[in-house]
């Protein structure tokens, strides 16, 4: 199952560097923002399987341009079956 999200900076979006660590807290909030809206996808699409898990995630980032992030999730669907405590 997988789960795409793209988002862009907007012409308001300016680079906010964090103090010490050299970090820009605004493409660092779009990449989270980006990778959370693809999770939210692939679990959508995941229970619209009929699935009640989602193993072996992996995130597939591209930024094709300044200010452009493209990320796709993806994993295995799992349907979990409760174990008899006699089988286990």
């Amino acid at each position: 199952v997988r789960g795409n999200s793209v988002r862009a900076l907007g012409v308001k979006g300016a680079f906010t560097f964090t103090g010490g660590g050299g970090g820009i807290s605004t493409m660092t909030e779009l990449h989270e923002a980006t990778q959370q809206e693809a999770e939210r996808v692939m679990v959508l699409n995941a229970s619209d399987l009929g699935a009640d898990a989602v193993t072996a995630v992996r995130f597939q980032v591209v930024a094709p341009s300044a200010g452009l992030y493209s990320v796709m999730g993806y994993g295995t669907t799992e349907k979990v079956h409760p174990v008899d405590k006699k089988d286990a």
